[in-house]
């Protein structure tokens, strides 16, 4: 598991801009769960994570994991 981070309020950074074109982000906060052999996002989340409790987005989360 590696956390990664990207200042959205900067679009023509190149961090920005490579993850935005790879994963196709259309908002913020967007979390990924990605392969990483083969780039393939296996699970997406993005800002209906506010109105999610914690503890069912950890749950969510750990099963994806698994």
């Amino acid at each position: 598991f590696v956390p990664f981070k990207v200042n959205g309020t900067q679009p023509a950074s190149a961090p920005y801009a490579t993850i935005h074109k790879q994963f196709t982000i259309t908002g913020f906060p967007t979390y990924l769960v990605v392969d990483p052999t083969t780039n393939e996002i296996i699970k997406r989340w993005d800002s209906k994570i506010y109105n999610m409790d914690p503890a069912v987005f950890i749950e969510k989360l750990q099963k994806t994991l698994k």
